[in-house]
């Protein structure tokens, strides 16, 4: 027993370590990052409690790793997040394909939309050699008067316009950045087509 315990308390405090790291990093970059597991001191408090020596202070160990407080906090967050795009609160969903890629945007209830691009064969992205599978974003779009469908807040500054043709809807990109070596995922001149 005392050694799942030393396991427990050896994987639980890494964990920690590599998440108050991040922690700094996200601090000190201004960029976000995401922690490696999410509270890992629940498992150094089980393997404390564990130990005969430590099991009437195993309580201290949830206070090693600062995720344990952060996730409450950002659950509902989630939670709204994960409806807001839900299978539930789809309008609708269009598809482009092309000969390397498959392009799909679903479109839900309060101006939320999601993007998914993949792949076949994979393509390189990069000067690094680096292949993409699939890329994907979220953002918000606005139905027009006229039938056109504008969709924002997916990458940067760009805007992608739907205009309504025979089939379904011919894609324009605008603020697409300029002298991109790789442009896997550019989304202007593409044809849309409905799907169920």
């Amino acid at each position: 027993m005392r050694i799942v315990a030393f396991i427990l308390i050896g994987i639980g405090g890494a964990f920690s370590l590599l998440n108050w790291i991040s922690l700094i990093g996200t601090i000190q970059t201004k960029r976000p990052t995401s922690i490696g597991f999410p509270a890992p001191s629940l498992l150094t408090a089980l393997g404390l409690s564990l130990l005969a020596e430590t099991h009437h202070y195993w309580w201290i160990a949830l206070f090693t790793d600062y995720s344990l407080f952060v996730i409450p906090i950002a659950l509902p967050r989630l939670i709204a997040g994960a409806w807001q795009t839900s299978a539930l609160t789809r309008v609708k969903r269009l598809q482009a394909a092309g000969k390397q890629r498959r392009v799909e945007l679903s479109f839900h209830r309060g101006g939320h939309f999601t993007l998914r691009i993949t792949y076949k064969p994979a393509l390189t992205c990069n000067s690094y050699g680096a292949l993409v599978a699939s890329i994907g974003a979220v953002g918000k779009w606005q139905g027009l008067p006229d039938g056109t469908m504008r969709l924002w807040g997916y990458w940067g500054e760009r805007t992608l316009i739907l205009q309504p043709a025979d089939t379904g809807c011919i894609s324009q990109e605008e603020h697409f950045p300029e002298g991109q070596e790789h442009s896997h995922h550019s989304l202007g001149g593409l044809e849309f087509r409905p799907i169920n």
